[in-house]
């Protein structure tokens, strides 16, 4: 059993120094560091800045503090800004991916990957939370539009010419082209698209994306494979 009072006092002298994070169990410096349990079995949880969710990092330094984080964040991408159609032309003809839906979840794992291990935003255009997934309304309009001939669609599309992102590109085809088509659209419906449609509402509404919570879901997922709850 530890001393409430020894407890405390290691409590107190935590906040700011490098200790061993209570949830991802690396040695980092400590923003939150609080007592569970009774007085008769007290126990001390730190954790690091990474391993706080933003809910509670808001807790601490407010919303603007967060918006801080998120714009300092935002400034330190590598941001390419390239065509979204682009990104469909080299899954449409090294993939074979004609589907419209389909394609956009292709698009929205790649957009994740690169972003999560190379700090590479693909795009300026967000996502939509629609219904039944992640949505660019940029491809998805004119791939539906031109079902019949999509070879023209894409014949005036710029190539993809960047190596590091045709790299994540073929990784990620090759991960999912070989899946039934119902387990690519649950991979796509992750914890982003659902925190972004869960103040919605009305079923049919759609909701852009935002920075903050893609900001939120990168750093959760730093590390980890990344896959719907």
């Amino acid at each position: 059993m530890q001393n409430p009072v020894e407890t405390i006092n290691s409590f107190a002298s935590t906040l700011g120094k490098i200790f061993v994070c209570s949830r991802c169990g690396q040695k980092k410096r400590i923003i939150l560091s609080a007592l569970q349990g009774d007085l008769s079995d007290l126990k001390q949880l730190n954790v690091c800045q990474d391993c706080l969710s933003l809910k509670e990092l808001e807790s601490f330094i407010g919303k603007e503090g967060i918006k801080k984080m998120v714009e300092r964040w935002s400034n330190k991408l590598q941001k390419l800004e390239l065509n979204p159609l682009s990104i469909a032309k080299y899954f449409y003809e090294k993939w074979k991916i004609s589907d419209p839906v389909i394609m956009q979840r292709f698009i929205y794992f790649a957009y994740l990957e690169i972003l999560r291990e190379k700090n590479i935003v693909l795009f300026e255009e967000k996502f939509k939370a629609w219904p039944g997934g992640p949505v660019l309304e940029s491809v998805f309009y004119p791939m539906y539009e031109n079902l019949e001939s999509l070879e023209s669609l894409f014949a005036n599309i710029d190539n993809v010419n960047d190596a590091i992102v045709l790299q994540y590109l073929e990784k990620i085809a090759k991960k999912y082209h070989r899946w039934e088509s119902s387990r690519i659209h649950q991979e796509a419906q992750n914890e982003l698209w659902k925190e972004t449609r869960n103040n919605l509402t009305n079923e049919g509404e759609t909701k852009p994306i935002g920075e903050e919570n893609i900001f939120s879901f990168i750093r959760q997922n730093k590390g980890k494979v990344i896959h719907s709850a």
